[in-house]
């Protein structure tokens, strides 16, 4: 924002280019969140399945087989936990991992947010500079205003079309989503927490089979 600021004042065309230059980080941010995001599924997806190229597997839960303690008449053997509580915790495990990506927010909000912030304060200080009458050369000179434009004779009305006309950017913010709505709808993501929810249908079949052993 500090480089920004050398050419806030500047044409609609370098606002363009500057856009253009955030809209490319944005991308980059959202391509790097989604990989960390895959790359840590695809670690817990072979931590459950198993790692086909080392043909190892790397335990991450234990489950217990157990006479179930609420029925002693029978003694029903059970699994501890069940596969309904651990089908859940990997569910609500696998969406924490996309929700962390929430705490980071789209480049361009920022960037619109603080420039946004910055044009207020020209703004003040150059109705404070035209109020009080002192500094006003200065004061225009860093908000772009040329001492010939006869602003301090404007109407507020005048005075923020002016603004607009000076500073308004090219065009207004896309609609795109934040970055975990978008990360958590990419075909690649769906596909692998599919894959680990298949899994650990796997290791229940497994469980049952040797529930029946016993």
């Amino acid at each position: 924002m500090k480089t920004y600021e050398l050419f806030i004042k500047r044409k609609h065309k370098i606002q363009a280019e500057w856009l253009r230059f955030i809209h490319r980080l944005d991308d980059k941010l959202l391509k790097a969140l989604q990989n960390s995001v895959h790359i840590t599924l695809l670690d817990l997806h072979k931590k459950i399945i198993g790692d086909p190229i080392r043909q190892e597997l790397i335990p991450i839960f234990k489950v217990y087989t157990i006479l179930d303690p609420k029925n002693t008449t029978n003694w029903t053997i059970i699994h501890e936990p069940s596969h309904e509580e651990l089908l859940t915790s990997i569910n609500v495990f696998m969406h924490k991992i996309i929700q962390v990506t929430s705490v980071v927010p789209r480049i361009e909000k920022i960037f619109r947010e603080r420039r946004a912030a910055k044009i207020l304060d020209l703004k003040n200080r150059v109705q404070e500079a035209v109020k009080n009458g002192v500094n006003t050369t200065q004061v225009f000179q860093e908000a772009g205003i040329e001492s010939s434009h006869n602003y301090p004779n404007k109407n507020e009305e005048e005075k923020e079309q002016y603004w607009n006309e000076k500073l308004e950017l090219p065009r207004p913010m896309d609609n795109n989503p934040e970055y975990v709505d978008r990360i958590s709808k990419k075909s690649k993501i769906k596909i692998k927490k599919g894959e680990i929810t298949t899994g650990i249908e796997k290791i229940e079949t497994n469980m049952e089979e040797d529930r029946k052993r016993w």
